[in-house]
């Protein structure tokens, strides 16, 4: 059965190893059959990588994949590794790739190269990485394998309550899954013993390995070792997280603070602005209410004319009622003649100006002809014009004739008048008449 088992796995490997030799089928192809043989079939893909022709030219994570596999085939066939120099390119690759599978298994097998050379202070800080990783973890055998080689590093450093611990939490995932693989490291009959104490009354077997000291396979001389860089590992990540929690104080310290300043600076400008819209809006309102005075002195002045053209209109009411035609046309030749030059005409607008005399000077028109009734219509039109206070020269222009004229007119009426043949005495006289 042995025999036929190991034909089969050849048989596999060589139908593996010619379908790799064919051009069009690359590394990644290549990667995924040697990842499905490697538990069934460990030898089959060692071969199986083992015939990637010059992998040193390998890129990437081409080249990642290839130093994980191979790493990993390598443990699996019992073929210890003597450096870590090819698992490092896949944990240089993976530390920033948000492959987590990928990530802890290189670390695993990293720290499996250090304790297969039985450098176990140096798997502190690789295992306990890992550690770091569990939760994010899908496949259970990843999450065992992690936990067991943290106890077997503690059993080491003689931490018998923490390897039993990590032993624990192994063995329930183990149970659930039933799963083949538990460390990567040293395996002796001491391990299968270890099972069998779970399975049966783990911490009393414990406690018997503890006082028997039957762990052969363990290397004691390095144990302090171990538990300085399980210390010092322990402070590092106590101050990495006390860095990482005052790095978050200082930076919401520091937004805090700039928000503060944000806001203060908000207001200060609003209220910068606001004040500035004050001012303009009290400069408004002065020029508003200066415009409303203005107004309100407009209004008033209105209001004054308002009443003053009420009062004129009455006036102007109780003249319409008294006035008569004639009155009306007596103002009118009145006004024209005050708006000389005019064409006056002694026939039709005399009577007129005779009419308005009589109204405004005491009946001037009627005493003059009552008592000078020789006096002809040029002289008693020539008497009225002076009566209006007219000069010689505009009495001349309204007659429409020269002012030798008037002056004769004038001499002729002084005679009529009984007075001295005077131009002065006869304004005088007219004047007071």
């Amino acid at each position: 059965m042995k025999h036929a088992s190991r034909f089969f796995g050849l048989i596999v490997a060589l139908g593996l190893l010619m379908s790799s030799c064919k051009p069009n089928q690359g590394p990644t192809s290549v990667f995924a059959e040697a990842e499905s043989l490697m538990y069934t079939h460990p030898d089959s893909a060692l071969h199986l990588l083992q015939a990637i022709p010059d992998p040193k030219q390998l890129t990437g994570q081409a080249q990642a994949d290839y130093a994980l596999l191979m790493t990993q085939a390598k443990f699996r066939n019992h073929l210890s590794p003597t450096s870590d120099s090819l698992i490092r390119i896949a944990v240089e690759y993976y530390k920033n790739s948000d492959e987590i599978e990928r990530k802890a298994k290189s670390l695993l097998y990293w720290a499996g190269v250090y304790m297969e050379t039985e450098q176990y202070s140096k798997a502190v800080y690789p295992l306990r990485e890992a550690e770091k990783l569990l939760n994010e973890i899908e496949k259970p055998y990843i999450q065992t394998q992690i936990l067991s080689s943290l106890s077997y590093l503690n059993r080491i450093a003689e931490n018998y309550d923490t390897a039993l611990t990590y032993y624990k939490k192994a063995l329930h995932i183990h149970l659930q899954h039933d799963h083949y693989e538990w460390h990567i490291g040293k395996l002796s009959d001491a391990q299968a013993l270890s099972y069998q104490a779970f399975t049966d009354s783990a911490i009393t077997y414990m406690q018997q390995l503890k006082k028997a000291a039957i762990f052969d396979f363990f290397t004691h001389y390095e144990s302090k070792q171990i538990t300085e860089n399980l210390h010092q590992y322990d402070q590092e990540t106590i101050l990495t997280k006390k860095n990482e929690t005052e790095n978050q104080l200082y930076h919401l310290l520091a937004s805090c603070l700039f928000l503060t300043g944000l806001v203060i600076t908000v207001i200060w400008h609003q209220k910068k602005k606001g004040q500035k819209q004050l001012q303009e809006l009290q400069t408004q309102i002065g020029k508003i209410t200066r415009s409303a005075e203005i107004d309100k002195g407009e209004i008033s002045k209105l209001q004054a004319l308002l009443v003053q053209s009420k009062l004129v209109k009455q006036e102007y009411d109780q003249i319409m009622q008294l006035a008569t035609k004639q009155d009306i046309e007596a103002l009118s030749v009145y006004l024209r003649l005050q708006q000389a030059p005019y064409i006056y005409s002694i026939h039709t607008d005399l009577p007129g100006l005779m009419h308005w005399l009589n109204r405004t000077s005491n009946h001037f028109a009627y005493r003059l002809r009552d008592r000078y009734p020789r006096l002809t219509s040029t002289e008693i039109n020539t008497c009225c014009l002076q009566r209006l206070g007219f000069s010689h020269e505009k009495m001349a222009t309204i007659m429409q004739v020269k002012t030798t004229s008037i002056n004769q007119n004038i001499y002729r009426s002084c005679s009529k008048l009984g007075i001295e043949s005077d131009k002065h005495k006869f304004k005088d006289y007219i004047t007071s008449f």
